[in-house]
């Protein structure tokens, strides 16, 4: 035999109301169809589920109402008011009153028996269990006030001041009823403008969102509105400050007040959707509407007609509804949907692009890569890297994705989550030797557009580049039609003026020094001028003047030549001190600038971004490099050029290094030994705190990306980058340009002494001084 305790009724009368799962997959009981042996256990079952006996609000599953009030009747005269109002409670509940903690409400009854107010929340009110109640009380004043504080709750307000009824009592949305200064505006007329908009939303099942916007003045009263749901929708939810209802017909009932009131409606239609009608409404409602359209491609492709189109711009939609087309549509009209095509539409390639940064190994072995791909992707949901590409960090919208590779010998990718591609990504690629063959994107996909700019270390130069529409500064590429006829003509002159050998080594070494930064230029102009016109000039007071010319114009070229000297030995031997700018405040940089030419754009470009980086370093605060641990810990990351940056601690703030700058300070100057015993304990502890282990560290996957910035050259391609674009750099590391300095500076200065004429030189007489002197003037 089965002993039951007193629980057992109570599981069991649970399970039957709550409509547990069973063999018989019984539906939930309500308390009248719970079997009579059970239903005494009914009210002790129900006890700790709150709210269980009231209905729920309409159109919600979660919120329920468990007291209603009816209208609230108000009769006032100069020392006297009373009010009467009538409700329905489900459960026990608090049910406020009129009046406030000035006017508070006296004499009040429930039904014939006196009860007794509460005050919750500033305001008085009763603590009613269920059932159906007659609420009735009474304000004493010396006078009539103002104003009066009623139930927010309350939709309906019958007021009668001094006898007469007023009929257009005003309250507004925080309860306050006026009772003088705007009774007196009764005449105002009940006005109603109803003004209607619908957002048909084109997905499974089609749903419509239908906004009535309420202008109404006048007394609170109880409307009809026309039909706000179209034919065969189903209602899903009601957003309403005012009391609202649906009718069985699709019709709208409001409890309204004087003041703008804004309801929406959301409908489905449970089946396949050819026209969306506007029917003809009893009641008020707008005389047109306007629908805002929101297609689905990814579902289906419909084309709309029967209705005029409209700019959405120049109605009264919501902001958020304007970017949709919009139509107007009046009673009797149709919008018709024509389905064109199901399923998403084939939109042709992705249209990606790709912006890139290489940075060139200080050995010249690889490159680290940085890219960002963006665009519409349609066809792709994953993209991989191409050997001998090396793929090591990927962020899509700045979340960190996984690195995966479809088979053990397969290329690591990524797979795309979305169509709107957004994607940062970090790679190594290796490479040598003095042209280095590289691809263009080291994708597996085709760009629509593809830009990139190539970092090199201090020593490296880029000789050329092939494979690339547009490379904004090569050693090839600084020669133009200007300079090469220069070399020509100095050399010649040269030639003429001292012998074919020296021409021959003019040639080749202006060949060397004119792309070069700071070389002379113009410089050799003027000295041969002058040597010419001092061998064609009889004595006498010109020719004194053209020696002194001539002097003049030997010293400006051996400042220049000097100063181009030093800046070549300097920058060989140390590439980092290499001048790459006339900013470099560096000997004779005002004779330098003379000869800058086409390069001072450059030069104020490089000095830009120079600026630009120590603004970037005056706002990080450099330290000296922290133990290993430190590192390990995730304290410090990794800066430019081998410094380590120190990162705040989660919580951290100025307050907490200024103070251990303080306790430093102060240790540092302290004599006494107790003090300075403080002071290492408090550094010990902000140390320790530093040191604390921070959950919302990042941890760094790949190898890294440098963040130094020496030598920038910009690489564009005009028009769309296939994956199979490859990109040869002609480079010339440390070592060579070491020696094409020297070389450099050896001929310059002996081609300078020989035009000097420490060297000797091959003068001539005649017609050929003359003759040569001619072909320089002109």
């Amino acid at each position: 035999m089965v002993r039951l305790d007193r629980t057992t009724p109570r599981f069991i009368l649970a399970a039957l109301l709550l409509g547990l799962p069973s063999a018989a997959s019984a539906a939930p009981l309500t308390p009248a169809e719970v079997p009579e042996p059970l239903k005494a256990w009914v009210p002790w079952v129900l006890r700790d589920l709150a709210g269980a006996a009231c209905p729920y609000v309409h159109a919600s599953t979660q919120e329920r109402r468990c007291s209603w009030p009816s209208r609230l009747e108000l009769a006032l005269d100069d020392l006297r008011g009373e009010f009467v109002q009538d409700w329905l409670v489900h459960e026990t509940a608090w049910v406020p009153l009129p009046g406030d903690d000035k006017r508070w409400p006296q004499e009040v009854k429930i039904g014939e028996l006196p009860a007794v107010v509460q005050i919750k929340d500033g305001r008085p009110g009763l603590e009613l269990a269920p059932g159906t109640y007659r609420v009735s009380g009474a304000f004493l004043w010396d006078s009539l006030p103002e104003k009066l504080q009623v139930p927010a709750e309350t939709g309906l307000l019958a007021l009668k001041i001094r006898g007469e009824s007023v009929v257009f009592p005003q309250r507004d949305n925080a309860g306050v009823l006026w009772l003088q200064k705007r009774a007196e505006e009764g005449t105002e007329e009940n006005l109603l403008e109803v003004v209607v908009h619908r957002r048909i939303a084109d997905t499974m099942p089609l749903t419509i969102t239908t906004q009535v916007e309420v202008q109404a003045s006048g007394k609170n009263r109880e409307v009809l509105l026309g039909k706000a749901l179209l034919a065969n929708f189903v209602p899903m939810a009601v957003r309403s400050e005012l009391p609202a209802r649906l009718e069985a017909d699709g019709r709208l009932r409001l409890q309204i007040r004087p003041g703008r009131w804004v309801i929406e409606i959301d409908a489905r239609h449970p089946g396949a959707v050819p026209q969306l009608k506007l029917e003809a409404s009893e009641g008020p409602w707008a005389s047109e509407e306007i629908w805002a359209f929101a297609a689905e491609p990814s579902l289906r492709r419909v084309e709309l007609s029967g209705v005029t189109a409209v700019d959405p711009q120049q109605t009264l939609l919501p902001e958020a509804w304007k970017r949709l087309p919009a139509y107007r549509v009046r009673p009797g009209e149709a919008m018709l949907l024509a389905e064109i095509h199901r399923g998403q539409i084939e939109r042709g390639p992705d249209q990606l692009t790709l912006e890139r940064t290489w940075w060139l190994d200080f050995d010249g072995r690889g490159f680290s890569v940085r890219d960002w791909l963006r665009g519409d992707v349609y066809n792709t949901r994953r993209i991989e890297v191409h050997e001998p590409a090396q793929l090591g960090y990927v962020a899509a919208q700045g979340n960190p994705q996984f690195i995966t590779a479809l088979t053990p010998e397969g290329q690591p990718g990524v797979e795309l989550r979305s169509n709107t591609l957004d994607l940062r990504t970090d790679m190594r690629v290796p490479a040598g030797g003095l042209k280095m063959t590289l691809s263009a994107v080291d994708w597996d996909q085709d760009f629509a557009q593809v830009s990139g700019r190539l970092h090199l270390p201090p020593g490296w130069r880029l000789l050329h580049a092939s494979g690339v529409d547009d490379v904004d500064d090569t050693w090839l590429q600084r020669w133009t039609l200007l300079d090469i006829f220069l070399v020509m003509v100095i050399a010649v002159a040269i030639g003429r003026l001292f012998g074919w050998a020296w021409g021959t080594l003019a040639v080749v070494t202006l060949a060397l020094v004119f792309p070069e930064w700071m070389a002379p230029r113009s410089a050799w102009i003027f000295v041969l001028v002058g040597e010419a016109l001092l061998r064609v000039l009889p004595a006498g007071r010109a020719r004194s003047l053209v020696r002194v010319y001539r002097a003049s114009a030997m010293i400006v070229l051996a400042g220049v030549v000097v100063a181009f000297t030093v800046q070549q030995i300097r920058g060989g031997l140390y590439p980092a001190l290499e001048v790459r700018h006339d900013h470099d405040n560096f000997g004779f940089f005002v004779l330098g600038g003379l000869d800058a030419g086409p390069y001072a754009p450059m030069a104020e470009k490089a000095k830009v971004q120079a600026d630009d980086r120590q603004l970037e370093e005056r706002h990080v605060d450099f330290v000296t490099a922290p133990e290993p641990e430190e590192v390990m810990g995730g304290k410090y990351d990794e800066g430019e050029m081998g410094r380590y940056a120190r990162k705040a601690p989660q919580g951290a703030s100025e307050a907490d290094f200024d103070g251990e700058e303080q306790v430093q300070s102060k240790s540092s100057s302290s004599s006494s030994g107790k003090d300075r015993r403080v002071n290492r304990q408090e550094m010990m502890r902000k140390q320790q705190k530093l040191r604390e282990y921070d959950a919302n560290t990042v941890v760094q996957t790949g190898s890294g990306v440098p963040a130094w910035s020496w030598r920038s050259v910009a690489l564009r391609w005009n028009g769309p980058v296939t994956r199979d674009q490859q990109v040869q750099l002609y480079l010339l590391p440390p070592q060579l340009n070491l020696a094409l300095a020297f070389i450099r500076v050896l001929f310059l200065l002996t081609l300078a002494l020989a035009v000097f004429g420490a060297l000797g030189r091959r003068r001539k007489t005649g017609a050929a001084r003359v003759g040569t002197a001619g072909a320089l003037l002109l």
